[in-house]
């Protein structure tokens, strides 16, 4: 059984990668403003500037590209999960953190930064708002692996105010467009109507946030995903 789930999972990523290898390069997979073609999430500023610090190679560009998103996607979702945020609040916080970087670059914006702010501004999307003071002290924790420095130094402060600053670039490049819709639902509205079991409805609740370490939610939009996951 063990063997079956492993082959079902390498299955449905590598169909999630085809998915995304396969859409036309001068239409994006869905129609709205935050669906990208495939040339447009390789031409982005962030993997043009990756491609400059890997001397032109574009293997290496995009290899590099795809380590930083799982990496700050694995850091959001521990993140999240330290200060005890619903994954639908996880989740928007990494769409938005791709949204981002699909129109900005690494090279002017430090990607954990960006992260953390991600994850306080979709706490307050989703209704599950965290207070910036434990935001700081949970996501310095995870990135840097010792303890924050005290709230009341300077150096704290200082933390604390980039996030905010941060806040207002992430909100004017998003345009103010905070909408996220989710696979999570259309999944398990499909997996009622074919009386499918607790254990399938978790196996594809796992691809979705293996997905979300991906750019798929930039190219297609939710429901589809979530068929697919099935």
């Amino acid at each position: 059984a063990a063997a079956d789930g492993g082959d079902q999972k390498a299955a449905a990523d590598q169909n999630l990668q085809q998915s995304a290898a396969t859409a036309p390069r001068d239409e994006p997979v869905e129609s709205g403003p935050w669906f990208l073609t495939k040339s447009q999430i390789d031409n982005s500023p962030s993997r043009k500037y990756l491609l400059e610090r890997c001397g032109g190679d574009v293997v290496k560009a995009r290899e590099k590209e795809a380590q930083h998103r799982r990496l700050t996607c694995a850091f959001l979702q521990e993140s999240g999960q330290k200060l005890r945020l619903p994954q639908l609040s996880i989740a928007t916080a990494i769409v938005f953190y791709h949204r981002f970087f699909a129109h900005k670059s690494y090279e002017n914006y430090c990607r954990f930064t960006i992260a953390t702010t991600c994850l306080f501004l979709a706490s307050k999307v989703e209704e599950t708002p965290k207070k910036l003071k434990d935001v700081v002290i949970e996501t310095y924790r995870i990135q840097h692996g010792r303890q924050a420095p005290d709230p009341e130094s300077q150096e704290f402060k200082d933390l604390k105010e980039r996030i905010l600053v941060s806040e207002r670039v992430l909100l004017q490049t998003l345009g103010f467009d905070l909408t996220v819709e989710h696979a999570y639902r259309p999944l398990l509205a499909y997996v009622k109507s074919i009386q499918g079991t607790r254990d399938l409805a978790q196996v594809a609740w796992n691809f979705i946030n293996d997905s979300l370490r991906t750019t798929i939610c930039l190219q297609a939009v939710a429901a589809p995903v979530g068929s697919r996951r099935v």
